[in-house]
């Protein structure tokens, strides 16, 4: 895609435009990389939350605290600030989802996920 678009690898523009030219040369370099670059080119679709759940960083973004604008003041100053809606709880069992007991019945050789037992 760059190659038809004109620009310069990933690498080369690395090297050529980045504080740190060394990043795309390491696998977790990279991964950052293509995950920012995911992020961003994606934004909007919908994609975020798969790609977290995919790559198993859910835990660490979404058990981080909701934070946004008090809607509910009279007044302007209050309005604007920032206030903690929700306190999400994300588990490492959450990356799976429970399997129905219908279908353990269905099937004996199915076990449950974990954390849902």
């Amino acid at each position: 895609m760059r190659n038809r678009t004109g620009l310069e690898g990933v690498i080369e523009s690395w090297r050529n435009h980045s504080t740190n030219p060394e990043k795309p040369l390491s696998k977790d370099g990279m991964r950052e990389i293509i995950q920012r670059e995911r992020m961003i080119e994606l934004a909007f679709e919908g994609q975020r939350y798969w790609d977290l759940r995919r790559w198993k960083l859910l835990k660490e973004y979404m058990n981080m605290p909701i934070q946004g604008w008090n809607i509910t003041s009279r007044e302007t100053v209050g309005f604007y600030k920032v206030q903690t809606l929700a306190f999400p709880k994300f588990e490492e069992k959450d990356y799976l989802w429970p399997i129905r007991q219908e279908n353990i019945l269905k099937n004996r050789k199915l076990i449950q996920n974990p954390g849902w037992q």
